[in-house]
C-alpha cells in the first residue's frame, strides 16, 4: 500500500508524532478505503462514485480534523484494481495502518529518546 507509505514517510518527519495522531490517520485511510469500495460494489456510474466520494472526504477530513491528500486517493483505488481485490481493500488497509503507523510511533519515540533536544543560542547583540 503505497499511499500509506508516503503517509508514514511524511509523518516521521514532524517534529513530534503522537500515538493519537496515528490513531486518526489510520482510521481515516480505513474508513476511506470502505467508503470507496462500498460505493463502487453498490453503484454503476464511476462519475457518480467519484462525485460522492470526492465529498464524503471532504466531509471526513472535517469530521477528523487532519489534513491528508491521501485520503482523497484511497476511494478511487477500487476504479484499478480487480474485483477480488476490491473487496479485500478495507480489510488489507487497517492491518497496514496497523503496522505502519505503529512502526512509526516507535521510531520516533526512539528517535526522541536517542536524539538530544537541541538548545538554539542567540549570538545577536
Amino acid at each position: 500500500m503505497l499511499l500509506i507509505s508516503v503517509v508514514v514517510y511524511e509523518s516521521i518527519q514532524r517534529r513530534e508524532y503522537s500515538g493519537k495522531l496515528a490513531l486518526k490517520q489510520g482510521a481515516a485511510l480505513t474508513v476511506s478505503a470502505t467508503i470507496g469500495t462500498l460505493l463502487f460494489l453498490v453503484l454503476d456510474s464511476l462519475v457518480i462514485i467519484t462525485v460522492l466520494d470526492m465529498m464524503l472526504m471532504l466531509l471526513l477530513q472535517w469530521v477528523v480534523k487532519i489534513r491528508m491528500p491521501a485520503i482523497y486517493a484511497f476511494p478511487l483505488l477500487p476504479f484499478i484494481f480487480t474485483h477480488d481485490v476490491v473487496l479485500l481493500l478495507p480489510l488489507t488497509t487497517v492491518f497496514t495502518c496497523l503496522f505502519m503507523f505503529t512502526a512509526a510511533v516507535a521510531y520516533k519515540k526512539i528517535e526522541s529518546a536517542i536524539r538530544p533536544e537541541r538548545v538554539d543560542v542567540d549570538i545577536s547583540m
